[in-house]
């Protein structure tokens, strides 16, 4: 399971006298600052928009640590944070985490319905029998669980015979932790099919009850594990496929088409790239064919 150990910040000398809540004000120079270290440390483009959104999601934190200000703020991030703790704690408070079991369901219908049953006659003539699939801004684990959910009913009773490996990766720690349990409310996984949910999920009894718990066959094909996009990435092998969906939007659009074709970089030739139906014209670049409903294919790579 992944933890996140939070070290305990260390007293603040001349801290500005606090003022009362509603008193604390985010203008326009102090958004700025701040969107632009957003920007530099994770590509997430703040629009001015997003000005009273980070005011409130920020609030309790600056009264948290003493501070008068998110000028002040600001310093502490740039100055004092040496162990990079604080400046986590600002990315898990501003990245959206919206998601759910089966979204975007053509995209899984296309999986089962051809991509995979095309990769099985495959294996059934090269013998290879593996699969690589990456789930960038994974959330809480809904995209990553249900891609192994697809993988496994369409290898039915050969799955134990692959080599099946899904990471989900996503910039905020706290999401990750409860991806690593594998738990959810039954609204949670109300997308799933009712099929789905008896064969691969466990419900909860007594004091559990009301909560599902993904089976250990689905779970162990699954490795969460957090990752900037702007970082280097920990990928030591080719993939298969790349799901990154309404990750790109929030993204500065020159981190848009760097991130993206660092994506085809690390595909297998026909490997696919699966992006959200607002992100069409990110994934239009040289190496990518459109297969249609947000789903982009590499290119063969030229003879050498």
């Amino acid at each position: 399971m992944i933890t996140a150990k939070r070290a305990a910040w260390p007293a603040l000398e001349s801290a500005a006298p606090l003022p009362a809540q509603n008193e604390i004000h985010l203008g326009h120079e102090e958004f700025t600052l701040l969107r632009d270290l957003v920007c530099a440390r994770t590509g997430i483009e703040l629009k001015p928009a997003k000005r009273e959104l980070l005011k409130v999601r920020l609030r309790k934190r600056l009264q948290s640590l003493g501070l008068g200000s998110y000028r002040a703020y600001h310093d502490l991030l740039t100055q004092r944070d040496r162990s990079g703790e604080e400046i986590a704690r600002l990315i898990d408070s501003i990245t959206t985490t919206k998601t759910e079991f089966f979204r975007s369901p053509e995209q899984f219908e296309y999986m089962a319905r051809d991509w995979l049953p095309r990769r099985i006659a495959l294996a059934a003539e090269t013998g290879e029998r593996r699969l690589r699939i990456w789930s960038a801004g994974c959330s809480s684990g809904e995209e990553p669980f249900t891609i192994a959910l697809v993988v496994l009913e369409a290898l039915g009773a050969s799955a134990g015979s692959w080599d099946v490996k899904i990471l989900g990766s996503d910039i905020n720690r706290g999401v990750l932790e409860r991806a690593a349990t594998g738990v959810y409310t039954a609204e949670q996984a109300s997308g799933v099919p009712g099929n789905l949910l008896r064969r691969y999920f466990l419900r909860g009894i007594g004091s559990k009850s009301g909560l599902l718990l993904i089976r250990p066959e689905v779970r162990r094909l699954v490795t969460f594990t957090r990752i900037n996009l702007l970082d280097d990435w920990p990928i030591a092998s080719r993939l298969d496929a790349v799901f990154c969906r309404n990750v790109l939007i929030y993204l500065d659009g020159g981190v848009q088409r760097e991130v993206t074709r660092r994506f085809v970089t690390t595909l297998n030739d026909g490997g696919l790239i699966f992006l959200g139906h607002a992100e069409h014209a990110h994934g239009r670049l040289n190496g990518l064919r459109s297969l249609g409903d947000a789903i982009y294919a590499a290119a063969p790579s030229p003879p050498g």
